[in-house]
């Protein structure tokens, strides 16, 4: 079963949300049609029309699910509706990044904190100390950029604008048995005069949450009776 649907993100649709976690309602559908889904994210914060897809009941002995690479996707007592996943590290242009909330060891059942994927969550949330490390290695890395105050009522904090001439790191989110950098079109939020750094700080809690924005354009297999969460190996595919 697939499901294809194009959203013009200024008009902020949200019908296409569908939870993953175990007690997600795509779970049911997933247990009948052999556990498996396929998504091709698109953001609703994208300045235009895009399209993706979810795929229901992929057979795990098809070339379907070959490739990908694949990180365990972890129940969490904690956050119920939700898998955990092992976040190893960010990196700005190759360079990792001393995040305090990141675990040296796989999450565990009862652990505080913690990753999650989340594609109703328009951005990524990371803990305020963690956000303000990732800022300011993000803008210590830039160059030929000029701070800008944000667009009013956006709810960005780091924006600034560009020419040309201005350079801009890349961001790695490293997970456990995969890792993607994501392109400039993942890291920053464009407006008509400024472009803003599109991740947020959470300012209470330890929980990480990768959202839509940074998802758009990947291709996802969750595969929720193996427990496993996998990527393309092609990358950003539109």
């Amino acid at each position: 079963m697939r499901s294809c649907r194009s959203w013009n993100l200024r008009q902020r649709r949200r019908d296409y949300r569908t939870g993953m976690g175990h007690r997600g309602h795509a779970e049911p559908i997933c247990s009948i049609l052999s556990g498996s889904l396929r998504i091709l994210f698109t953001s609703h914060l994208s300045s235009t029309t895009s399209a993706g897809f979810i795929e229901f009941g992929i057979d795990d002995n098809s070339n379907a699910t070959a490739d990908f690479f694949y990180t365990p996707m972890i129940k969490n007592i904690n956050h119920p509706s939700y898998y955990d996943v092992w976040l190893r590290g960010i990196r700005v242009d190759g360079a990792p990044l001393p995040l305090a909330s990141i675990s040296p060891t796989r999450p565990t059942l009862t652990d505080i904190g913690g990753t999650i994927i989340d594609s109703g969550t328009a951005l990524t949330h990371l803990p305020e100390v963690d956000y303000n490390t990732l800022r300011d290695a993000f803008v210590t890395a830039s160059s030929n950029i000029t701070s800008a105050s944000p667009p009013p009522d956006s709810g960005y904090d780091t924006c600034f604008q560009v020419n040309d001439d201005s350079v801009i790191p890349f961001v790695e989110i490293q997970f456990e048995g995969f890792s993607f950098t994501l392109t400039h079109d993942n890291t920053l939020k464009y407006f008509d005069q400024v472009v803003c750094l599109a991740f947020v700080a959470e300012p209470t809690g330890n929980l990480t949450i990768i959202g839509n924005f940074q998802l758009n354009g990947y291709l996802f297999m969750f595969d929720t009776i193996g427990e496993r969460l996998g990527i393309h190996s092609s990358g950003k595919l539109c």
